[in-house]
């Protein structure tokens, strides 16, 4: 494309500088010399060698003017390339032109237009990382809500359907102990066995609904929601609730990380510990915010529960409290119950209202 502007420019110089040549020549020698040609080789030489220096002259000349107009005419051709190689770049972050450089390399009017153009792709960009931010927050909200709505719907059938089964069960089972004293020892050890399985059932039910629709603190403190759960538990579950708690001051969310966690520890004891007792304590002391939860159940070996099985519940509590800028300190032995001490310091994540 160059070589062909750069050859277009050197041919209309050529040509016009040939014929005011040509024009001269013919009006100072050829014309005046016209009537003594006699036909010699010497008087064509003297006729035509002028002509051909003359010829000579022109294309020199013209190609010195063609480099002098091509290096004025597009020395900044490269340079707007540039920018605007830029531009298609999506390189929207600065201007593409310099306001000394707005009329050098386009023109004013040229430079002004895309400089708009710059600054409508730059919006346009922004609005479409700001949609595509927005849609994917809006894609994770729906699916958290997705996954919550088929959680409650799942724990409506199971409390509707199972709970209510194994209850009906329960008072079966409690109508035919009370005419133990009439069978014999073995049926009386099968009917205590069965009814010792359905009050287990019944603790992992109330854990897996736990955790399917875990209860929210609604106009409660994270003290009066402990207490209204384990009072309600103790109603269901053959278990022994006790809970001490000190209505301490927290900041809502916090409030809502510590029931949660509550209610892990709850489900995890209701699951596996095989417990008759279940205690919790909440207090402050040093600025610390302190909740022990402690069951005498059948315990565990922590480093293998966390090594072999993922200890599933266990790092979902860890989670929450380092979310806190918490610890939480794990003690247990199989046979001999377990203990979860979890502290939160007040200056790491500012609980005071």
């Amino acid at each position: 494309m160059r070589g062909r502007r750069f050859l277009t420019i050197f041919i209309v110089l050529w040509l016009s500088l040939l014929t005011v040549s040509l024009g001269t020549y013919i009006f100072l020698i050829l014309a005046p010399n016209t009537m003594n040609v006699d036909g010699s080789y010497l008087e064509f030489a003297r006729l035509v060698l002028p002509f051909m220096y003359l010829l000579v002259i022109d294309i020199v000349i013209s190609l010195i003017a063609t480099l002098i107009l091509y290096f004025f005419l597009y020395k900044d051709e490269n340079k707007l390339t540039a920018k605007l190689t830029a531009l298609a770049a999506r390189k929207y972050d600065s201007p593409i032109f310099q306001e000394t450089e707005m009329g050098v390399y386009a023109g004013q009017q040229i430079g002004e237009k895309i400089e708009r153009l710059r600054a409508m792709l730059q919006n346009m960009e922004m609005a479409l990382q700001a949609k595509t931010v927005a849609d994917e927050a809006n894609s994770e909200m729906n699916r958290n809500q997705l996954v919550k709505e088929e959680r409650q719907r799942i724990a409506r059938e199971l409390h509707d359907s199972v709970s209510q089964q194994l209850f009906a069960m329960t008072m079966i089972l409690s109508a035919i102990q009370e005419q133990a004293d009439n069978m014999d020892p073995v049926n009386r050890q099968l009917i205590d066995k069965v009814a010792d399985m359905v009050d287990q059932a019944q603790a992992e039910m109330r854990s897996l609904l736990l955790h399917l629709r875990p209860i929210s603190l609604t106009n409660q403190s994270l003290a009066e929601g402990i207490e209204q759960l384990f009072r309600e538990l103790e109603t269901k579950v053959k278990i022994n609730f006790e809970a001490t708690v000190t209505d301490v001051q927290l900041l809502p969310e916090v409030e809502n990380h510590l029931f949660r966690i509550v209610q892990e520890l709850l489900s995890n004891s209701l699951r596996h510990a095989k417990a008759q007792i279940i205690e919790c304590h909440l207090y402050e002391k040093d600025r610390n915010i302190y909740l022990r939860f402690s069951d005498d159940g059948v315990g565990f070996d922590t480093d293998k529960e966390l090594l072999q099985n993922g200890g599933y519940g266990l790092k979902n509590i860890q989670e929450r409290v380092a979310q806190l800028g918490g610890s939480t300190n794990i003690i247990s032995f199989e046979n001999q119950g377990t203990l979860i001490q979890i502290v939160i310091p007040r200056k790491m994540e500012g609980i005071y209202d």
